[in-house]
């Protein structure tokens, strides 16, 4: 997860969480940014949880996707009864006051050529998830009212000459809920999470993922097995140059020595062993 003071954020797909890369933090402690591999077609949520169990204040993380406003959720702190949570998740948007539509990943097409890595740096191309954390203050609670807004249709796929967008399911029927009033307390948000997403080819192409190549490993060492040694010693070379009388003579003065051990430091080496 991406981790900011002591909240956390993700974006999962299909309950997972997707990797993330190329984590970068602001020297100001209060946004984090990275890249993460998109994938076509998919669903997903934006995950996020608070571990500070001792905070009082109410706090508010609103999205943003593509530079459109996608709502958020309230989190109030431990002390608040029932409605405290430490773990929040968010994966639609409010199309209407009792409707939602869920976030996608833009379909390709599989003949799609992959995005130029240079033509993908243009600005009019960016492509991020944003999820800011606010601290606030609770008012009292109003009948959700909003307008019908215009969003991109699911049917939309992606022409190849741009990195593909975050589109919106189909239109679903919800009720109607309250939200509260909030103030927000800071003139800049406690914190921001930024996800820059891209298809995983284009970030391989980047150098954002890196390519990882196989280590060739030793056949003998895989399955455990020790390597013969080849090269003789220098006792066995002069062994092999002395007459075989001086060579059994040897080995019989060797057979000796180790009979004649003290029986007591033996038997402390075989237990150390």
């Amino acid at each position: 997860m991406l981790r900011l003071r002591e909240l956390e954020a993700s974006i999962t797909v299909d309950g997972s969480e997707l990797e993330q890369y190329d984590t970068r933090l602001a020297q100001s402690d209060q946004e984090a940014t990275c890249w993460i591999p998109s994938e076509a077609g998919k669903s997903f949520s934006i995950t996020w949880n608070d571990s500070l169990t001792s905070r009082e204040d109410c706090m508010v993380a609103k999205i943003e996707i593509d530079g459109v406003k996608c709502g958020g959720r309230v989190m109030y702190p431990p002390n608040h009864g029932k409605w405290s949570s430490s773990m929040h998740s968010k994966n639609y948007v409010s199309a209407s006051s009792a409707s939602t539509r869920a976030f996608f990943f833009q379909r390709t097409k599989s003949s799609d050529p992959i995005p130029h890595p240079k033509i993908d740096d243009h600005p009019e191309h960016t492509r991020e998830i944003v999820l800011r954390i606010w601290r606030v203050q609770i008012g009292t609670h109003r009948r959700c009212e909003r307008a019908p807004i215009n969003l991109p249709e699911m049917s939309g796929t992606s022409n190849g000459a741009e990195p593909p967008r975050i589109q919106f399911g189909h239109e679903i029927t919800c009720r109607k809920r309250t939200n509260p009033k909030c103030t927000t307390l800071d003139p800049q948000p406690y914190a921001t999470f930024i996800f820059k997403y891209r298809p995983a080819e284009v970030l391989k192409a980047r150098g954002i993922i890196p390519s990882v190549k196989p280590v060739p490993i030793d056949a003998d060492l895989k399955s455990g097995a020790k390597r013969k040694r080849t090269t003789p010693t220098q006792e066995e070379e002069s062994q092999e140059n002395q007459p075989k009388t001086q060579r059994k003579t040897a080995q019989k003065g060797s057979k000796a020595k180790k009979s004649k051990g003290d029986p007591l430091r033996d038997k402390e080496i075989v237990e150390v062993a």
